[in-house]
């Protein structure tokens, strides 16, 4: 049965995300030789500020910082395409270059799957359903 129009739209409206850890690089590549210069969790209502010098940084969610390892998160119902696990794990989350001004109105969308339990979009849960 198709949930009614209301429902959907309640299930697909945004959400904050508290709680969520992000650190920043600096440059625009996550590689194992990266230095974290800041490491912060978003709070009730999922905010978060920082201050940062002039430059280029990455945000990074917490999944990114142990090197890449599909078996980790491969399970009997989740599978891993360790190809595009290795892509993602290299590129960040978020790029943004600190200059004079402040920075504002930062958003970001994660779209949460059903019986994952990470922020990672390169698994699959092949398992079976709820009745």
């Amino acid at each position: 049965m198709r949930p009614t129009e209301e429902k959907l739209k309640k299930l697909t409206a945004p959400r904050a995300y508290p709680g969520k850890r992000f650190h920043v690089i600096r440059g625009s590549t996550n590689t194992l030789a990266r230095e974290i210069v800041l490491t912060f969790t978003t709070g009730e209502v999922g905010n978060f500020s920082f201050q940062l010098p002039p430059g280029t940084y990455a945000l990074l969610v917490d999944e990114q910082i142990p090197p890449p390892d599909a078996k980790k998160y491969q399970t009997k119902f989740i599978t891993v395409d360790e190809a595009a696990l290795n892509q993602w794990w290299a590129k960040p989350y978020h790029l943004f270059e600190v200059k004079a001004a402040d920075i504002t109105e930062l958003k970001f969308h994660f779209h949460h799957r059903s019986f994952i339990p990470y922020d990672i979009p390169c698994l699959r849960y092949v398992g079976p359903y709820p009745p």
